[in-house]
């Protein structure tokens, strides 16, 4: 037990030990709460014998959930199987699959994404307003769910006649519960209805869960928090982690004030501070302090290191956005010549559009870089189109993916006839094979055969998914179905193959890992999984530079970073002009921060382009409330700023005078023909062969404006890039 303990500081341990009763662990940025909660959970089961059945670990992310889980096993030689460790969706939805059909729903129910729940929201609205775009079904559908997820959840339906999103609710509801789908907010209020409406089977996670720890407690929104109180019950041994200074999804639902809530309904609470950081140097930490500070809705904590006070901040400030971006640049391949690999290295962003200009330097500069957000591997076309087959082996009556599958390849059925068949289906209470086999009484003969063969299909499918190897039964379908052969016409057919192949493989894995059940269940937990993972990004870090939003970087830590667009209006945002919204901008600023281990730069403009016009900035007011002597100055400002390694022995030396003063005349003049000297005059058309310094040959597809689409051969693809950069030739 002692070796259990002997890496943790004394209050780590103390938040370890403490096991009885309500217990709040405030856990500062980079303070080990991962090791405090992984080494909690293995101290109950080897110190206080209690069974790993009996204890359950909520957090936020599928990848939290896998690492606790493999540390529980390091420290404690438990299975994998056994453990409740998992996000608040796969908990729920493991609870559902148990008793879902209490609430009237089916057994194999799916779980749906965003992106599904907006094309059934499109579906919906296909006849008062057939061309709505992305934007407003992404919009109504976080309406949507907003409404869910309000304090009052009963019956969770607005009528507001006129918001648009409360006027489709109840039949976008009516649409998931007849094809027995559920989105992820549904996961956990029929959850919540569940225990509410069943107290007997409440009482059996009531008594089953003798330990209940929730991580990232302040990310949690109201119906999290009934969640867990409801898990509880009579139970008081809750222990949460959690940090007010890092709560940064308000947008999404967050409140922050949960972990005032917790105080006044566990008024008997214990509260550990976590405050020394292992990840951070001190200069780094005081100044994230700094800024902090001044935020009034916080627990007062001060976040310390024992890895020295490390190099000054480093401040930058260019004439125009372009002097930013190039400085950044430079900073990163005079640092990777100092042995710093590309992956050490993150862009931090308030705003998305302050990418484009890094992607066009770092294009370049040949600086391998990845933006996070890119479409994620569950999310592609042609994965979510296998997915739908996959679907109709365990559903007949699932017709949002039977409408994805008989439609990919096309088969000459339309729209109109599938809506036909939905109708008969609902007014007959008809699932969809059996609406099928009666098609010809409202269908036309030739459009009724082609549903009938479709319908064979599946049913050979399902016959074949028993006989078949799995790698063969993919294989069976894509080619059996004419999807391989028309995707074999996609011009990214390359990619998306193997993608598919991909997956094949991900089968092939599940199938060792369910070795207990069924191929059935294996497919039925599998497909969970994947509606699970979708929610969450996907991408890699490799090694190339990762440009990301700040949002996106919470949890993550680089050797080196920049926060970039240091301005009031943008970081600050501009609408930040109430207290709570400030705060909120002050919380990202501080995750910002915490995120560099060893180097940090914030940078800023003096003039900077934004949504087509230019104007003067002023520097952000959270660069404002760092103690000088943090700094070192650099750029446009620095031969007129406080002390920094720009001078020696208190005077500025006349070269780095000079180098300081270019957004004079003379220098913007050389900075202009600095620039210009990037581009030249492509005259480029559809079907040209180019040259490309960095992705080699490639064939232009498309020309507009000043921007081209250009297929370059495996691994680049296609790129969408400025058609007279310096970097293409025409052949």
């Amino acid at each position: 037990m002692s070796n259990l303990l002997e890496n943790l500081n004394e209050k780590q341990r103390e938040a370890v030990l403490m096991t009885e009763g309500p217990v709040m662990a405030i856990a500062g940025a980079g303070s080990g709460k991962t090791s405090v909660l992984t080494t909690r959970i293995a101290y109950l089961i080897e110190k206080k014998d209690i069974d790993i059945s009996n204890i359950l670990a909520i957090t936020f992310t599928n990848k939290a959930a896998r690492e606790m889980k493999e540390r529980v096993v390091n420290l404690t030689d438990n299975k994998l199987s056994e453990m409740w460790i998992s996000t608040f969706h796969a908990f729920c939805a493991k609870i559902l699959r148990f008793h879902i059909e209490l609430l009237g729903y089916k057994r194999g129910f799916q779980i749906i994404d965003d992106d599904d729940a907006k094309k059934i929201i499109k579906e919906i609205l296909k006849e008062e307003k057939p061309d709505a775009d992305q934007k407003e079904l992404k919009q109504i559908r976080t309406k949507i769910s907003k409404m869910k997820n309000r304090s009052d959840n009963e019956g969770y339906s607005f009528n507001n006649n006129n918001d648009l999103a409360s006027q489709i609710y109840d039949e976008y509801q009516k649409y998931l519960f007849t094809n027995n789908l559920v989105d992820f907010d549904d996961l956990l209020l029929l959850t919540i209805d569940l225990f509410k409406q069943f107290p007997d089977i409440q009482k059996i996670y009531n008594d089953k869960f003798k330990y209940v720890l929730v991580d990232e407690f302040q990310d949690t929104n109201n119906v999290q928090y009934e969640l867990v109180s409801l898990i509880l019950g009579d139970n008081r041994n809750i222990f949460i982690v959690g940090d007010e200074d890092q709560s940064i999804y308000a947008f999404r639902g967050a409140n922050i004030k949960n972990i005032s809530k917790f105080r006044e309904d566990y008024p008997d609470y214990h509260i550990v501070l976590l405050e020394e950081n292992y990840r951070s140097t001190n200069n780094i930490l005081n100044a994230a302090n700094q800024i902090i500070k001044n935020n009034k809705s916080r627990i007062e904590k001060k976040l310390f290191s024992s890895k020295g006070d490390g190099e000054s901040i480093v401040k930058y400030k260019g004439a125009t956005e372009r002097d930013e971006v190039e400085y950044i640049s430079k900073q990163i391949l005079k640092l990777t010549r100092k042995g710093y690999k590309f992956s050490d290295f993150a862009v931090l962003y308030r705003m998305n559009n302050l990418s484009r200009m890094f992607e066009d330097n770092f294009l370049s500069k040949h600086i391998p870089y990845g933006i996070v957000g890119n479409t994620s591997f569950y999310k592609r076309r042609e994965i979510k189109d296998f997915i739908a087959y996959l679907r109709m082996i365990l559903s007949s009556s699932d017709f949002f993916s039977f409408e994805r599958a008989i439609s990919n390849p096309r088969r000459g059925i339309g729209k109109k006839t599938l809506d036909k068949l939905k109708n008969y289906m609902y007014l007959y209470d008809l699932d969809i094979f059996e609406a099928i086999a009666k098609s010809s009484e409202f269908l036309g003969k030739s459009v009724s055969n082609k549903l009938i063969v479709f319908k064979e299909s599946i049913e050979d499918y399902r016959k074949q998914f028993d006989i078949l190897p799995l790698n063969d039964f993919v294989d069976h379908i894509l080619s059996d179905s004419g999807y391989l052969k028309a995707l074999k016409k996609d011009e990214k057919f390359e990619d998306r193959y193997g993608n598919l192949l991909e997956f094949k493989s991900i089968l092939h894995e599940n199938q060792s890992i369910y070795t207990q059940s069924s191929k059935q269940d294996m497919l039925l937990y599998l497909l969970e999984d994947i509606s699970l993972k979708s929610d969450e990004n996907s991408d890699d870090y490799d090694n190339r530079v990762t440009l990301m939003t700040v949002h996106s970087a919470k949890g993550l830590e680089f050797r080196v970073v920049f926060v970039i667009g240091l301005e009031n209006g943008i970081f600050p945002m501009i609408r930040a002009s109430e207290a709570d919204q400030l705060e909120e901008e002050r919380r990202l600023m501080y995750v910002a921060v915490t995120r560099a281990k060893e180097l940090l730069f914030l940078t800023n403009a003096n003039v900077r382009n934004l949504y087509g016009e230019s104007r003067h900035t002023v520097e952000s007011l959270f660069v404002k409330e760092i103690d000088e002597d943090l700094l070192s100055i650099e750029g446009y400002d620095s031969y007129t700023s406080r002390p920094s390694s720009f001078r020696t022995n208190g005077q500025v030396r006349k070269s780095e005078r000079m180098v300081t003063s270019l957004p004079k005349k003379a220098a913007s003049i050389k900075q202009r023909k600095s620039n210009l000297d990037k581009y030249q005059k492509n005259d480029l058309n559809k079907g040209d062969r180019v040259n490309h310094t960095k992705f080699g040959e490639g064939m232009v597809i498309s020309v507009a404006g000043d921007n081209c689409i250009i297929a370059f051969a495996q691994p680049y693809g296609i790129k969408k890039l400025l058609k007279d950069h310096a970097a293409i030739t025409k052949k």
